[in-house]
């Protein structure tokens, strides 16, 4: 059975290890929200613009890197880490890769709900105000119980 990301609680919804996401499911749709072309689920595209633009009133820019992934590039990113890490010689590479990468049906990403920001534009060579720093931002879903 399809399980459709419009259905249900979809802000209680999790992906990680613990919770991966169903058999079936299908992406939510999208919004893109910069001019890469990055995407996050529509629905939070409000909570998303307070938060840029709160960051902008305290004198943070925040640029995103990282938005929304389909499961097919969620799962060339883990096989590309996995070949990395048996090119490295790891033991066990598929284990290696997961400390670095979400396993496919596992991150939040696939289902929109995360964002990944550098406080620069690092296309234009500026520095971060954090060096070597990303700030990851899944928005908050949980509701008063």
């Amino acid at each position: 059975a399809s399980v459709s990301a419009e259905t249900g609680d979809w802000m209680l919804r999790l992906a990680s290890v613990a919770h991966p996401l169903p058999e079936g499911f299908v992406q939510p749709s999208v919004t893109s929200i910069d001019s890469q072309g990055r995407e996050i689920d529509s629905r939070i595209v409000g909570a998303y613009n307070s938060l840029v633009n709160a960051a902008k009133a305290d004198g943070i820019n925040l640029y995103p890197i990282s938005a929304f992934r389909p499961h097919s590039t969620q799962v060339s990113l883990f096989n590309a880490r996995v070949e990395r890490a048996r090119n490295e010689g790891y033991s066990d590479p598929v284990a290696e890769a997961a400390r670095h990468v979400a396993k496919p049906g596992t991150s939040e990403h696939e289902l929109g709900l995360a964002i990944d920001f550098n406080s620069v534009d690092e296309q234009n060579g500026l520095r971060p105000i954090v060096p070597n720093t990303v700030l990851s931002f899944a928005i908050p879903r949980i509701r008063n119980r």
